[in-house]
């Protein structure tokens, strides 16, 4: 039996009579083409949870390795520090960098001349222009600079109660006299701060803060700050150390 296609059908294609085909997964054309099907409702949620699952699971992780990223650098800055007076202490005799008050900002103060900034400006090697200051980065760290403007706002804190053996034991500042060669009159280097990161909390007492300025208001290290010891080795210190006491 010979079949006839009806006139109309007679000049189109297999693809134009049966457009679509059903196929698992979807719905395809014969020509080759897909038909896109959208997603339900039910698997946009789906996604959103994954989604949300991940972030909780991800963002302590983050924050956990950023914070061990700001406290090695915050030490490495500090060790920089070290070696620097250490060059300073070698070229003048046993000097200390002087005078250089409790305070310690991280540029380069263009009046206030008591400061590490200035006193070792013939030995730093990188520096920042920040309009007309110049800012001194080993001063600082990375968390710091984002969060607080150095010209108005103390880094470091010196420790003003180090012990020194002088005819008799006193406790004092050992960058702050100009004349004296206090570093090798410093008792026992090892178990005391030379500089430590400076906040609200750093000392016991808030008088012993001298000079105008600002202060972070906590610790940028969350759970302690980072200490430069006498005999130049950096230590991160838990937050119940205040300076001027003896370490264990």
């Amino acid at each position: 039996m010979k079949f006839t296609l009806a006139p109309s059908l007679q000049n189109k294609t297999a693809a134009n009579i049966f457009p679509f085909v059903a196929l698992r997964g979807g719905t395809a054309r014969i020509d080759g083409t897909r038909k896109r099907r959208a997603f339900s409702l039910i698997e946009l949620l789906a996604v959103i949870a994954i989604i949300g699952a991940l972030a909780v699971i991800l963002i302590p992780v983050i924050g956990k390795v950023r914070l061990s990223a700001d406290k090695a650098e915050a030490s490495q800055m500090l060790r920089h520090l070290g070696m620097t007076i250490q060059l300073y202490i070698s070229e003048n005799e046993g000097q200390m960098p002087s005078p250089c008050k409790n305070k310690q900002y991280a540029y380069m103060p263009d009046k206030n001349k008591s400061q590490f900034a200035w006193c070792l400006r013939d030995y730093w090697d990188d520096t920042v222009q920040k309009g007309n200051d110049t800012i001194i980065p080993v001063l600082g760290y990375r968390r710091f600079f984002e969060e607080y403007d150095p010209t108005v706002t103390s880094s470091l804190a010196i420790n003003s109660r180090v012990v020194i053996q002088y005819d008799t034991e006193v406790r004092t500042n050992p960058f702050e006299n100009e004349s004296t060669p206090y570093f090798f009159m410093v008792s026992d280097p090892s178990r005391q701060v030379a500089v430590m990161h400076l906040d609200a909390e750093t000392y016991n007492d808030a008088d012993v803060l001298i000079g105008r300025g600002e202060v972070p208001t906590e610790p940028l290290l969350e759970d302690g700050r980072m200490a430069l010891f006498f005999d130049w080795h950096v230590e991160f210190m838990p937050l119940d150390y205040k300076l001027g006491e003896w370490t264990q």
